[in-house]
């Protein structure tokens, strides 16, 4: 299912090409203005047993005005089925005379980008719980991919996993999580280049990058970053979302000396800065509860980083790779609403 907006800014729920909702005709947005989606997952059953009572929250991600956003979710592991129906479904849609803008084909494109990273995060990191001697159980994921002025993307910051090391201690817990999260930015970026044919940032891709050119890699927590502040490069745009991050209590922030990070000098190019907070649980000491990947925009996934035309996306043939592990059903449900800023 996926939102999209009319001539006037209005936001549309579409599922392919029929609305689902009714337009509210008191919202009047601007191309290019700023609104959220808010998902909350309903899941019958606690998290680990670390988390025993803790609240699942609700999601939010952040949208412009004029672009395309599937609203993405999966409860239990994946396979790559789930990829080849999306693919196979857009280019069903396209063979019908649909233009690959239209909401059924870029919808089912976008649910093929979303699904890929799912599949291959949901199998790695259950060869990550092996190695570092644990088993793990996915909740949910949730969020959206979208496409927006030619640059498409994955953001799903919405991850809540069981994981319980074998040893039954916080610090497998927390290795677990600190491994999952690098490994699973990595896949953002690379789900939108194995469809897009383009390359795409992640968190970790342009910690990475930075690290290659000599960048400084700060350790930011609320005690030092009145000092690390000041020696930030380029960084006022994204300087709100930061010390938001870094001046929380219990949290510490990974972020490079740069946010003019970018892979190519070409005009049009995506630029900016991606950075990592791990918070620590507020009731369970020593225990990471909380990792947030954050790019510039406001995002927790993988851009693109080039325009890309939708003609341009691979619609079959490209997932050969990914191991084949028959999809959960689940009757997890969510809510979702939208708001505009």
């Amino acid at each position: 299912i996926t939102i999209t907006f009319n001539a006037t800014g209005q936001p549309v729920l579409m599922l392919n090409g029929i609305i689902k909702s009714a337009v509210n005709a008191t919202v009047t947005q601007a191309a290019g203005a700023t609104g959220t989606i808010q998902t909350t997952p309903l899941l019958p059953t606690p998290l680990s047993p670390l988390y025993s009572g803790v609240t699942v929250p609700a999601y939010t991600n952040s949208v412009k005005v004029g672009g395309t956003y599937l609203i993405s979710n999966a409860f239990g592991t994946s396979g790559r089925a789930l990829v080849k129906y999306y693919q196979q479904q857009a280019a069903s849609q396209k063979a019908l005379g649909n233009p690959t803008t239209s909401e059924p084909v870029l919808g089912s494109m976008l649910a093929a980008v979303s699904a890929a990273w799912i599949t291959q995060t949901d199998q790695d990191g259950d060869l990550l719980a092996r190695i570092t001697k644990g088993s793990v159980l996915y909740n949910n994921q949730i969020g959206v991919s979208g496409y927006y002025l030619g640059a498409p993307y994955v953001d799903l910051p919405g991850n809540a996993l069981s994981f319980q090391p074998f040893d039954g201690t916080i610090t497998g817990w927390n290795v677990m999580s600190q491994v999952w999260s690098q490994h699973f930015s990595i896949f953002e970026s690379t789900a939108v280049q194995q469809f897009a044919g383009a390359s795409s940032v992640s968190t970790t891709k342009l910690i990475d990058l930075a690290a290659v050119n000599g960048y400084t890699i700060y350790d930011a927590n609320a005690t030092n970053f009145a000092q690390i502040s000041p020696s930030l490069i380029n960084c006022a745009a994204s300087l709100p979302a930061i010390t938001a991050s870094a001046t929380t209590a219990g949290s510490r922030v990974i972020l490079p000396s740069h946010c003019d990070l970018t892979e190519s000098q070409a005009v049009g190019t995506w630029k900016g800065v991606g950075f990592e907070t791990f918070k620590s649980s507020a009731t369970v000491p020593g225990l990471i509860d909380t990792i947030s990947m954050q790019i510039t925009g406001g995002y927790n996934g993988g851009y693109s980083s080039f325009s890309v035309s939708t003609d341009n996306y691979y619609l079959s043939g490209t997932t050969s790779y990914i191991p084949s592990v028959d999809s959960n059903y689940s009757p997890y449900t969510n809510s979702m609403s939208y708001s505009s800023s």
